[in-house]
């Protein structure tokens, strides 16, 4: 449960991210028209998100100390594991057959978002909590 109370952010982001990157249909039959490489755009967004609640999560679950800092290790551990569960989630759509299909362009797509989630979300981060800590 402490997992649970302390990561939910990262939690409801991985869980959507999943649902629409992984659901056959997650919009329905809708016929959305958009630009040219808006599928890309969205991948960048979603895990951009998805780096950026990480940091979030774990500077907020700071505990007992004053201050969680954003170190180069913890950054870059972000880094990795949001690209390697974007690698994980193109070859489970391509793996489970259900109309989906893997893309190494969805992955550099990804890579993209993360980099610039990381980048755009540790000064936003660390002022929220400056400001609330004091």
């Amino acid at each position: 449960m402490k997992i649970l109370r302390g990561w939910w952010p990262s939690i409801v982001v991985l869980i959507v991210i999943l649902w629409l990157t992984l659901a056959p249909h997650p919009i329905g039959d809708t016929q959305i028209e958009l630009f040219p490489g808006a599928d890309k755009l969205v991948h960048a967004i979603m895990m951009g998100g998805l780096a950026s609640a990480l940091l979030f999560d774990w500077r907020r679950n700071g505990g007992r100390m004053p201050y969680r800092a954003f170190t180069a290790r913890t950054v870059c551990m972000v880094i990795v594991a949001v690209t390697l569960f974007s690698v994980a989630d193109e070859i489970a759509q391509q793996s489970m057959q259900l109309g989906r299909s893997g893309d190494v362009f969805d992955v550099i797509a990804d890579f993209v978002g993360i980099l610039l989630g990381v980048l755009l979300s540790r000064p936003v981060i660390s002022r929220i909590f400056r400001d609330s800590r004091g």
